[in-house]
């Protein structure tokens, strides 16, 4: 078995924090499911873990679909991957 090297991130999107809950003081964590296709696009986004206001939902899925990567490999051939993380809200961000 050749290992995948897992995708490269080129840069990264900062969510836009919904101005009406930074001003109510609210944080939040999104958990989003990420498929990254063999050119480094995304081409699917799915929410795993939602936040309980869906404006944070809706900025995290639009966060993590402008994101680019450098595609995973397995023996030097890009393979389509899929990764799991969070996207956090704070208010000192």
């Amino acid at each position: 078995d050749v290992p995948v090297l897992k995708p490269r991130r080129l840069g990264s999107v900062t969510p836009v924090y919904p101005a009406i809950l930074r001003e109510r003081g609210i944080e939040a964590d999104v958990v989003v499911v990420v498929t990254i296709g063999v050119d480094g696009s995304v081409t699917k986004v799915e929410l795993v873990g939602p936040a309980s206001d869906p404006s944070f939902n809706d900025a995290a899925l639009a966060a993590a679909r402008a994101e680019r990567y450098e595609p995973a490999t397995q023996g030097g051939v890009p393979v389509v991957f899929t990764q799991r993380f969070t996207i956090r809200f704070r208010l000192n961000d």
